[in-house]
C-alpha cells in the first residue's frame, strides 16, 4: 500500500479538508505473502502509539490536543482500492490476538477463529471498545444517561461489525445472529457506567 495521489476536495470556510493535509505514511505489501510486511506493521503501529496517539495529527493543525485514534491504510493498486485496514495504538486497541507481553498484536494477518457466538462477543465487545463507545457519546453532545442507550448500543453494533468483518467472514458467523448478544452485552455495562457516572 502507497499513499494516495493528493486530490484536494477542501473548503475551509466550511471546515471540510482533505485527510491527507494531515500527513500519512506509505508500505508496500505483498498481498501473497502479507506475513512478510507484518514486522513494518508492527514498527509503524508502534508509531501510532508515539506519533498519533501522543497527539492527533489533524486536531494539531487546528491549535487543539488531544489523543489519536490510529491510521487507516488504503490500498492505492488497481482492481484493490477497496481494500482497508486500520492499526490502532494501544490506548483505543480493541481486542485481537495478543503477544506474549500481553500487547495487542499490529494488524494481523489472518483472523481470529473464536469456539462460539459467545466467544466472539466476549472478545471483541471490549472495555476499550465500551469506553470508546462513551467517547463517542462526548463527541456527539449526547448525555451519560439511559436516554443515550440506544445509540451507544447501535454505535458498539455497527462498530464490531465493521471493525471485526473478517473475524466475522472467518468463523462463517452471521452478523444477524451477533446483534441481540452485541446489545446484550453492551446494555449491561453501560447501564453500570452510567450507574457509577451519576
Amino acid at each position: 500500500m502507497t499513499a494516495l495521489p493528493r486530490i484536494v476536495v477542501e473548503n475551509e470556510p466550511a471546515r471540510i479538508y482533505h485527510i491527507h493535509t494531515f500527513g500519512g505514511w506509505t508500505i508496500d505489501i505483498d498481498f501473497n505473502l502479507p506475513e512478510s510486511s507484518q514486522p513494518e506493521l508492527e514498527r509503524l503501529t508502534a508509531l501510532v502509539g508515539t506519533l498519533v496517539e501522543a497527539e492527533c495529527p489533524a486536531a494539531k493543525c487546528f491549535g487543539v490536543t488531544g489523543v489519536g485514534e490510529g491510521i487507516v491504510w488504503n490500498c492505492v493498486t488497481a482492481g484493490y482500492t477497496n481494500l482497508k485496514f486500520k492499526v490502532k495504538g494501544e490506548l483505543h486497541a480493541n481486542p485481537g490476538p495478543t503477544i506474549g507481553n500481553g500487547k495487542t498484536k499490529a494488524a494481523a494477518t489472518h483472523p481470529d477463529v473464536v469456539q462460539s457466538i459467545q466467544a466472539f462477543v466476549d472478545e471483541y465487545v471490549s472495555e476499550a471498545r465500551l469506553h470508546q463507545g462513551l467517547t463517542i457519546l462526548d463527541e456527539r453532545g449526547l448525555p451519560r444517561s439511559l436516554k443515550s442507550m440506544g445509540y451507544f448500543i447501535k454505535w458498539v453494533q455497527g462498530d464490531v461489525l465493521k471493525e471485526e468483518a473478517d473475524t466475522i467472514a472467518a468463523n462463517a458467523l452471521n452478523a444477524r445472529t451477533l446483534i441481540a448478544p452485541i446489545a446484550a452485552n453492551a446494555r449491561g455495562w453501560f447501564k453500570q457506567a452510567v450507574a457509577a457516572y451519576t
